[in-house]
C-alpha cells in the first residue's frame, strides 16, 4: 500500500510539474506508470523510494539515463519536497557495499548519515537534497546523445 502511494505521489508530481520538466502534458494519456520491484523476498515498505520513482518516471519520459554511480532515498510530497526516511545508515552502508560513489539523501537525514564510520564517509559522497528539482538536476545525464 505504501509503495503504491509513493508511485501515485510521484506520478502526481510529474503531472503537476510537467511543463517545468519539459514533458508534454499528454504523457498521462500516452503512458501508464508501472514499477517493477525486484528481489521479491526483500520487504519494500515505507516511502523511501519516492525520489527514485520520480527520477525513473522523468528519465523514461525525457529519454535521459540516470547516473549509474548514484544511489538515492527519500520520501516525496506532491509539492516536490523531499522528506526524511528511516534506516539511513543502513542504506548508505548498502550503497557503499555496492560500490556507489554518491548518495542523494534527504537534507534532514544528513546528520544521522554522518555518524557512519570514517572509512565509509571517506569513500562515498553524501549529497543532501530538499526538493525533487535538485534530485532531477543531480541524477539525470542531460548531455546524453542516445545510442549513437
Amino acid at each position: 500500500r505504501v509503495m503504491r502511494e509513493s508511485i501515485e505521489a510521484a506520478a502526481q508530481y510529474v503531472k503537476a510539474k510537467h511543463s517545468a520538466l519539459d514533458i508534454s502534458s499528454e504523457w498521462r494519456k500516452k503512458f501508464d506508470v508501472a514499477v517493477l520491484a525486484t528481489f521479491m523476498g526483500v520487504p519494500k515498505e515505507g516511502p523511501s523510494a519516492g525520489i527514485t520513482i520520480v527520477t525513473g518516471i522523468v528519465s523514461a519520459l525525457k529519454g535521459l539515463p540516470v547516473r549509474n554511480d548514484l544511489a538515492m532515498t527519500g520520501e516525496i510530497t506532491i509539492m516536490g519536497k523531499v522528506l526524511p526516511v528511516g534506516g539511513i545508515q543502513q542504506k548508505v552502508r548498502a550503497a557503499y557495499d555496492a560500490g556507489v560513489q554518491e548518495v542523494l539523501l534527504p537534507a534532514d537525514n544528513l546528520k544521522e548519515a554522518q555518524g557512519l564510520p570514517s572509512y565509509i564517509l571517506d569513500a562515498i559522497k553524501l549529497t543532501p537534497v530538499s526538493t525533487i528539482d535538485e534530485v532531477i538536476r543531480l541524477s539525470l545525464i542531460t548531455d546524453y546523445a542516445g545510442d549513437a
